[in-house]
């Protein structure tokens, strides 16, 4: 998998940390939510598969939405193979082509768990097939240039994985372009919403891993310097769930794991008071981390 698949977890964010699981106690008469099946899935998947079963038995809830859910469960088990031919029914469905703002919203949700999946697998072809779809379909649904960040940078990601650096590399850096409006529009209009910091954060790491690989050091530098003014704001966030906070572990994971980064960079370019600096800096974060206990990358937006 590549780094860009912490992306997803983005998506299952709030269902892992903003929607509290309760107990699936349901008696045999009694209609069972959906969304009851959505709290339980990060907890326990199996169960909240189980559950899902109940809520078909119904015959009271949309097949797209049932579709939709059971992806979602398959996602958190990992297991993208199944989830993906149910995010392709529930994207095939007539209800999701409907023209209202509300069915467009679960289109592009569905090509964005199609972008994910697919690049779980290493389907290079299909990641590429959703990402043109869904910026295909934002731009007919009229949406704002800097919310297709998404499917630029997943573009990017297919381009590189096929050889060709040069046109990855310029659009990834046209994913950071607008995912920057995208912090910046949120930030003008006091929304509170962290995700386009966790974005900017993601595409920024991937850009660095690819300078490295590239050997291109100075570069691969100065773009994890740059990364750190997001890391910064980042850092302003720990603290509670997304989507207005992000949980503590995981920036502290981010923290620890460009300064090790950085200090890296500073080591292959021979520069060895800058690189015991940010050593020192990776090695604190690192004791912080483990102290208060971590959150894998791949758990936050996978």
């Amino acid at each position: 998998m590549r780094v860009s698949l912490l992306a997803q977890t983005i998506l299952l964010a709030l269902i892992t940390f903003a929607q509290p699981t309760r107990p699936a106690t349901h008696p045999a008469d009694s209609l069972v939510d959906i969304k009851e099946v959505q709290r339980l899935m990060a907890s326990d998947p199996d169960q909240a598969l189980s559950l899902l079963e109940k809520v078909k038995e119904q015959k009271q809830t949309p097949q797209f939405k049932i579709d939709w859910v059971t992806y979602q469960i398959y996602a958190t088990k990992r297991q993208y193979r199944l989830g993906i031919a149910f995010a392709k029914r529930a994207l095939s469905n007539d209800s999701l082509n409907a023209d209202t703002r509300k069915s467009r919203g679960y289109y592009l949700n569905m090509c964005k768990n199609l972008i994910f999946a697919n690049d779980a697998i290493d389907d290079y072809e299909g990641e590429l097939y959703y990402a043109n779809e869904m910026l295909t379909k934002m731009t007919e649904f009229g949406y704002p240039e800097y919310e297709k960040h998404l499917p630029y940078s997943a573009l990017a990601n297919v381009q590189r994985e096929i050889g060709d650096k040069e046109k990855a590399y310029k659009l990834k850096q046209k994913a950071i372009a607008l995912i920057r409006q995208a912090c910046r529009n949120a930030e003008e209009h006091n929304t509170g919403n962290a995700y386009p910091l966790l974005y900017l954060s993601q595409y920024y790491t991937e850009t660095e891993n690819w300078l490295m690989e590239d050997c291109d050091y100075e570069a691969a530098l100065q773009t994890a310097l740059e990364h750190q003014t997001a890391i910064a704001e980042l850092e302003k966030r720990k603290g509670g769930n997304l989507p207005q906070g992000i949980p503590e572990p995981y920036v502290e994971s981010i923290v620890c794991t460009e300064a090790g980064f950085i200090a890296s960079c500073y080591q292959q370019l021979g520069r060895p008071e800058e690189e015991k600096k940010w050593f020192d800096k990776f090695r604190s974060s690192l004791i912080r981390k483990t102290r208060k206990g971590s959150t894998d990358r791949s758990v936050i937006i996978q």
